[in-house]
């Protein structure tokens, strides 16, 4: 609506909260659409848990990273 459109923000909050809709509190599914999505989800949690090892020192700063054979891609 073209009306709404032009609202201000407090009107707009005004307006939700007059009939108790909270859009910040809406839980919601995504939808995994890469077929990919596991095996990169994988790959970033497996960074995550090398670099949360490293910050607490249980990484030898000798011994070579497990992911890294030398070779870039």
């Amino acid at each position: 609506m073209l009306s709404l459109s032009l609202a201000g923000k407090s009107t707009v909050w005004r307006i939700l909260d007059e009939k108790e809709i909270k859009p910040h509190k809406i839980r919601y599914y995504l939808e995994k659409r890469d077929p990919d999505f596991d095996r990169k989800m994988q790959e970033v949690l497996m960074v995550y848990g090398e670099v949360s090892l490293e910050a607490a020192g249980a990484v030898d700063a000798g011994r070579p990273h497990p992911l890294y054979t030398g070779q870039r891609r």
